[in-house]
């Protein structure tokens, strides 16, 4: 199944995120109630007041007025963040000089009222002021609608997988068979993720991190398997491409309903690192800096510090639905040797590499055979071979050699197997089962010939493997 949602084609910029030059949660000049700034000392103008209250970061963008409204207007975000992010201060006046002339930067109205709240006009003096303003203006504006688009086409890549895979997951859910569910739901992961990153949001590109349905299906599969006879062996993070980003420090979560929230903490993680067609927010001055409070700032941030305890809270929550037991340390049983079963599964124990014997139904004999030597009717030579710690000498012995076999049979019954997995006479298989019965008995004992047999009845809990000839089933 291949979902039908929206692809939205977003390119990558060439540049990597840089980090922004103003530090601390804010950008420069706005604070979390966005009111807006005064005029910057020695001001002869009045500021042009941005109508902040009423300001929403999906409003239709600032329309420009005057002689520089066409410049201002064929700023492009990219070129603006090069130029802010990559260029000296005084290189921004002259760029803008080279392009406008010098007396169009000051005996021009104000471009932009909405984001440039002051603009001055004395004299040719404010030329640099006034290109300086209008650039971060221009970026401020190009930013934020840019962030709005982005996060409003990630929203809509979200819903519709998650409209998409819903009814799948709720299949998968209906499956009963431990190993067909476990693979179903590592399937839907998989599949996931490659229409996630079709549709433009792979998960080491997608600002947002690990959220929304790839983290359902991941919450799915965990909850299943914690509660399943297999919860010993611990979970296969490694068959979910959504884990490893999960299981980092910054967790995952679920999208909530909440659009605004959703958009907020959208861009807060795209002005940082950058989204993927948007690039990191930058500034051409640092904060306290008298001139940031000459122009608007993006609000479409929203109040990072409550919204990050939220979304914080929100992790939490989802990783405690993502919680799981380590794996037991279970022993394999081989030989004559005794089993030291785990406390949580008092008679759990591991046999791998065992030959199938026969087949009855669910019921399988399985054998194993192992051979060691021993030395007996030993005498000492003549021959010297080395002193002992106390200086003593050390002849050698001459010893024969005996030959010890140990077999292993046992009867073990699968309540199930993987789906499309019959075992067959002469498979080798590894598996776990809980022992419910063990003897053992020596069946032959010289001085050269030992043979013991230990027998074994078995209830099977995982199984793990199984060659047929030179062939691994896979399941």
């Amino acid at each position: 199944m291949r979902s039908s949602f929206v692809v939205v084609s977003l390119s990558l910029l060439s540049a990597t995120a840089c980090t922004v030059k103003v530090p601390g949660l804010s950008m420069p000049g706005r604070s979390s109630s966005a009111a807006a700034a005064p005029a910057a000392p020695g001001s002869t103008d009045a500021p042009t007041p941005a109508p902040a209250a009423e300001h929403r970061p999906d409003a239709p963008p600032s329309t420009p007025v005057g002689d520089l409204a066409p410049y201002y207007a064929s700023l492009q975000l990219d070129a603006l963040y090069h130029l802010i992010n990559d260029e000296r201060q005084d290189e921004i006046y002259e760029r803008a000089k080279a392009d406008v002339g010098r007396d169009l930067l000051w005996q021009s109205p104000n471009p932009d009222p909405t984001w440039i709240l002051s603009w001055r006009t004395s004299d040719w003096t404010n030329a640099s002021e006034n290109a300086e303003a209008m650039t971060q203006a221009a970026f401020n504006r190009a930013w934020e609608a840019s962030c709005v688009a982005e996060a409003a086409a990630a929203r809509a890549i979200h819903a519709d997988l998650a409209a998409a895979y819903g009814p799948e997951l709720a299949r998968v859910d209906g499956l009963t068979n431990y190993y067909e569910r476990m693979a179903g739901y590592a399937e839907l992961s998989a599949r996931f993720e490659a229409d996630a990153a079709a549709a433009g949001l792979p998960i080491d590109q997608d600002p947002s991190g690990p959220v929304g349905f790839r983290v359902t299906i991941l919450r799915h599969a965990v909850a299943f398997h914690a509660q399943s006879r297999h919860a010993w062996a611990g979970f296969p993070w490694a068959k979910f491409p959504v884990a490893d980003r999960v299981r980092r420090d910054d967790g995952g979560r679920e999208l909530t309903d909440d659009d605004d929230f959703e958009r907020a903490r959208y861009c807060a993680a795209v002005s940082r690192r950058g989204g993927v067609r948007t690039p990191a927010f930058t500034s051409i001055w640092s904060e306290g800096h008298m001139s940031a409070k000459r122009v608007a700032w993006p609000t479409v941030t929203g109040d990072e510090r409550a919204d990050r305890a939220r979304a914080e809270a929100l992790v939490r929550d989802a990783q405690a639905g993502l919680a799981t037991a380590p794996a037991v340390r279970v022993e394999a049983v081989e030989k004559l040797y005794g089993v030291s079963a785990p406390d949580a599964e008092p008679k759990l124990a591991r046999f791998r590499d065992y030959t199938v014997a026969a087949v009855d139904g669910a019921t399988v004999k399985v054998t194993r055979t192992d051979e060691d030597t021993y030395s007996y009717a030993c005498r000492t030579t003549n021959r010297f071979d080395h002193f002992d710690d106390n200086g003593h000498a050390v002849y050698q012995e001459r010893c024969k050699s005996g030959r010890r076999t140990f077999r292993v049979d046992a009867e073990v019954t699968f309540d199930e197997l993987p789906p499309g997995v019959t075992l067959a006479v002469g498979d080798v298989v590894t598996f776990a089962a809980d022992v419910e019965r063990d003897r053992n008995k020596q069946t032959k004992k010289s001085a050269s010939r030992q043979a013991y047999v230990r027998t074994m009845t078995l209830t099977g809990r995982q199984l793990d493997g199984v060659r047929r000839g030179k062939t691994e089933l896979s399941w």
